[in-house]
């Protein structure tokens, strides 16, 4: 694929979905196509044309929707709607294997599948894997958000304060950020999260991207928990990194607090926080306010009418820094519009 992601302002991002790993699609096929073409083949009670048995045929379709953005595969499916409950036959087979793979199918056009695909940030790509979200709080973590995707845009923008630092991501989903921060030669790379489904979607997608295996870890972290044993265990850090950590009122002071607690002493350590839908979005004015108490001063915001960024970096004996002109996180550019 070769689609640009959208940011939650409807601005365009610099991050594009290319096709990842291997199938059965052909390399000159665009994987979306091959999911379409073989959505359409059910309307002539597949398998037709190509003499691919029904088996093979499942096989392509998931192979090939794997390698799609969720959105793209549930637009394919809804495209086809009249059809895509056809592969329910495909369920009563005797066949295990293909059982299995018709159930694939069904969760990948349901948006409840796993998509690996490669996304470009930078001119960087970053080998991630995705699974559907279910409805849930616990499922939230399993895709890369639209501030996730912007979060990164400016590690990529930064990168030369990227360079040599130790970096650590909280929730952090699949963890495209702070993998791009490893491509980008940070010094280490930490990725947290709390549910541990989550934190084994970041595993594989570390492993996924091997240049990276080496200075990458994940763990686990309770922001309402021992902060400061987690501290001693892992130390602190030069950049933190945080997408959508704001959602309630209640947990919105704590966010504030974990960051604080794993920023490194000095005027150079910064946090990058980047936050969607604002409209909806619960414990913003709490997690300002709370930032302020534990002297972390706004160098740099930037808002649009559903997305919030902050560069937060500490006080000097209490008094805000002057931020050189040259900092480049601060120099940062906004989403662009269209």
């Amino acid at each position: 694929m070769a689609t640009t992601g959208q940011g939650s302002a409807g601005g365009a991002m610099a991050v594009h979905v290319a096709d990842a790993g291997q199938g059965g699609t052909s390399d000159a096929e665009d994987p979306i196509e091959t999911v379409h073409r073989r959505l359409y083949d059910l309307k002539w009670h597949v398998p037709r044309g190509d003499r691919l048995t029904p088996k093979q045929w499942l096989a392509e379709l998931v192979a090939a929707g794997e390698q799609c953005s969720c959105g793209d595969v549930q637009a394919a499916a809804h495209a086809g709607e009249g059809e895509t409950s056809s592969l329910v036959r495909f369920l009563k087979s005797d066949d295990v294997e293909t059982v299995e793979l018709a159930s694939a199918a069904v969760a990948l056009l349901a948006g409840q599948g796993t998509y690996r695909t490669t996304l470009t940030v930078a001119g960087i790509g970053v080998r991630i894997t995705q699974r559907g979200f279910a409805g849930s709080g616990d499922t939230l973590g399993n895709q890369v958000w639209p501030s996730a995707l912007r979060l990164s845009e400016l590690c990529g923008q930064a990168r030369d304060e990227i360079s040599g630092k130790r970096v650590v991501e909280l929730g952090c989903g699949p963890g495209l950020p702070g993998l791009l921060c490893a491509h980008l030669g940070a010094l280490s790379v930490l990725l947290t999260d709390f549910e541990d489904a989550v934190l084994d979607i970041a595993r594989s997608n570390v492993t996924a991207n091997p240049d990276t295996c080496a200075v990458t870890a994940v763990a686990r972290l309770d922001w309402t928990g021992d902060v400061a044993a987690f501290v001693r265990d892992h130390g602190v850090f030069d950049v933190v990194l945080a997408a959508d950590c704001v959602y309630n009122s209640e947990h919105a002071a704590a966010v504030a607090q974990v960051i604080a607690a794993l920023m490194a002493p000095g005027e150079e350590t910064v946090a990058v926080v980047v936050l969607g839908d604002r409209k909806g979005r619960r414990g913003v004015e709490q997690f300002e306010s709370a930032s302020t108490d534990l002297n972390l001063h706004v160098t740099r915001k930037h808002e649009t009418t559903e997305q919030s960024e902050w560069i937060l970096r500490r006080c000097v004996d209490g008094i805000p820094r002057e931020t050189p002109t040259t900092c480049t996180w601060e120099n940062t550019q906004p989403p662009q519009t269209q």
